[in-house]
């Protein structure tokens, strides 16, 4: 799955707990953990969806997680699993979910190119972007906290498809610049507050 999704879909499985729970989630941090397991994409040595995407490394993130959000862990936690188990365990050759234990792959091998792929992440963009706006967390987004530079993630993510470097469908172009866009202005104003 491309950044959108994961994006997208991070938001909407913490936003959802976040209503039934009773709690209130800090939206840099659900934006910066719904994509971080990609991180393995800047590590040359490690194989992508493998080790970062597996139940360990979740279970593991957890710890921090839980001494930093206690018991409203689990929008958090969520958003973290979602990146492997929805939106990667959709798309592509699927995740390496049992690491270190099994190197077996598991998913469902939609390719990430097809119509079947640009309708999940552009609908789920679609559906997170009507919520943004009707809980008027876009406006929330641009109140600039401790947790906004954790943005610097995700807005690393949709910056190569923004200037060229990864090739997404045509149809994912605009939910990428839009989220590029976004990112890149809650950070001016981060910094523009830190200077101050």
């Amino acid at each position: 799955m491309f950044a959108v999704g994961h994006l997208a879909i991070g938001y909407l499985v913490a936003k959802t707990l976040e209503k039934l729970l009773q709690t209130e989630i800090d939206l840099p941090m659900v934006m910066m953990l719904s994509i971080i397991m990609d991180i393995d994409l800047l590590v040359p040595q490690l194989q992508h969806r493998g080790l970062t995407h597996s139940l360990i490394i979740i279970g593991l993130a957890s710890i921090p997680l839980f001494f930093l959000k206690g018991k409203s862990i689990f929008p958090y936690l969520l958003a973290l699993a979602q990146h492997s188990f929805i939106g990667d365990f959709l798309t592509g050759d699927g995740v390496s979910a049992f690491w270190p234990l099994s190197s077996k792959f598991y998913g469902l091998g939609v390719k990430m190119m097809s119509l079947t792929n640009v309708f999940a992440e552009g609908s789920s963009f679609l559906a997170a972007f009507t919520l943004m706006l009707l809980s008027k967390d876009i406006i929330t987004m641009f109140n600039a906290k401790k947790t906004s530079l954790l943005l610097i993630f995700p807005l690393g993510t949709v910056f190569p498809v923004v200037v060229g470097q990864l090739a997404v469908p045509i149809a994912l172009l605009i939910p990428h610049y839009f989220l590029f866009i976004l990112f890149s202005g809650v950070l001016m104003i981060w910094i523009k507050n830190a200077v101050v």
